[in-house]
């Protein structure tokens, strides 16, 4: 972490200011994985600290001249800047959704060349209903910093925290969103809701043990 920030008793990400960053490795890995599939699905639990916020919740870039993407919330409204092969360089600033309060909120975006659908707490958002059709794919994508909280070489704080954060490189499906869904109001972890319904592929993925983080 770096400035105010730290992980909470509930082993979420808890951001005052401050910022995470992933190791250098896991950030490459990861775009080189999306690339592969051009394919990309963002799952977390966001509880902004107000809807006053403007800044990067997370994002996969080493600033605007080098982004892949960053999800943002620019006040009431959640926003995914995407670069894809039909973008500038800085993307393309998608409104996905937009939050009532800041109470905790599911959220859920996965894009497909040609597709891009949101949706909170398990609905999807008016604003990607039908989805919307976003032309291109990630073959510009270069490996990048993987940061929570703010976007590299961007002054920007976002404050708030974040937790069960998952990235596929593939689109989920209705019926496993659904299934997340339930999971995570019974009160399980997404790694729990996920795993032992219908995603077992990310089982070697997940880190029980907080000392392992690549934080």
């Amino acid at each position: 972490p770096q400035g105010l920030a730290w992980i909470d008793r509930h082993l979420a990400l808890a951001l005052g200011g401050g910022t995470f960053s992933a190791d250098e490795g896991s950030g490459h890995r990861l775009a080189a994985a999306l690339v592969a599939k051009h394919q990309l699905t963002i799952s977390l639990l966001a509880t902004p600290a107000s809807l006053q916020e403007r800044g990067s919740l997370l994002a996969l870039s080493d600033g605007a001249r080098a982004r892949n993407f960053a999800l943002r919330q620019e006040g009431a409204r959640v926003v995914l800047v995407l670069r894809t092969s039909d973008s500038a360089r800085e993307g393309l600033a998608i409104p996905v959704a937009t939050l009532a309060s800041p109470a905790p909120r599911h959220l859920l975006l996965t894009f497909s060349p040609g597709r891009l659908s949101a949706f909170v707490d398990g609905v999807p958002t008016p604003e990607t209903v039908p989805p919307l059709a976003v032309p291109g794919d990630f073959y510009h994508w270069r490996p990048t910093s993987l940061t929570f909280g703010a976007e590299t070489r961007n002054p920007e704080r976002w404050h708030g925290t974040l937790a069960e954060i998952r990235i596929w490189n593939r689109p989920l499906a209705a019926q496993e969103i659904a299934l997340m869904r339930r999971g995570l109001a019974a009160g399980f972890s997404l790694s729990r809701a996920v795993l032992d319904g219908l995603d077992s592929t990310m089982v070697a993925h997940v880190v029980a043990d907080p000392g392992k983080s690549v934080f």
